[in-house]
């Protein structure tokens, strides 16, 4: 991912989640005339969704980050495929807790033109990336965007994070996908020791 948003500049970049935010993209590049790029959810294909009886006429705005879950701990920021994963972890994380702020970027060109991502960094001054793309990917570009260009930095209590993909090729499989990209569990680590440097009485080291 991080290949098509630094070569392909110039293009509207749409990570939808599911088929019917696909449509929703679709419909709003075919109303204008600027190129866009529409990254199809390979897991949504496999995903059961209710039709929507207007699926020819709703769209998605461009730039406009989406709340799937409200928190104030921890924001975690993430497109596509991992968003199903980041609100389970988050469900999780509840049962113990922690309430993390799930936003889904929607589109990673262009990013967040309203500044949504860093209004939920003022409110729990932690964040978190994450993607299925390589280490240093679009995890990367994200965070440079919320920390440098919307100065997202000034509002920290905690050392960032981002949670990418392992540094190899996606063993083959279900169970090769499942330990070479995020999961539920590995992203609950995550955020659960960002929350244990912060209060380790509250939330005590597992190990």
């Amino acid at each position: 991912m991080a290949a098509v948003v630094n070569l392909l500049r110039g293009l509207h970049v749409c990570v939808p989640r599911d088929m019917t935010q696909a449509a929703g993209f679709y419909n709003t590049l075919l109303r204008g005339d600027e190129p866009g790029l529409v990254i199809e959810v390979l897991n949504g294909y496999r995903l059961k969704e209710q039709m929507p009886a207007n699926i020819g006429d709703i769209t998605v705005p461009l730039g406009v980050p989406e709340v799937l879950r409200e928190g104030d701990d921890i924001t975690l920021v993430t497109y596509g495929a991992a968003c199903r994963i980041a609100v389970e972890a988050a469900e999780a994380l509840a049962g113990v807790g922690i309430e993390v702020e799930v936003i889904d970027v929607q589109t990673l060109l262009p990013f967040d033109r309203a500044g949504r991502i860093l209004e939920s960094l003022q409110k729990t001054s932690r964040v978190a990336f994450l993607d299925e793309d390589m280490p240093g990917g679009a995890t990367a570009y994200m965070l440079r965007e919320v920390l440098e260009t919307q100065g997202g930095f000034a509002w920290l209590d905690a050392e960032p994070r981002t949670i990418a993909a392992q540094p190899h090729r996606p063993a083959y499989g279900s169970d090769g996908a499942y330990f070479s990209k995020p999961n539920a569990e590995g992203v609950f680590a995550v955020l659960y020791d960002m929350m244990n440097e912060a209060n380790p009485g509250r939330f005590p080291s597992f190990l």
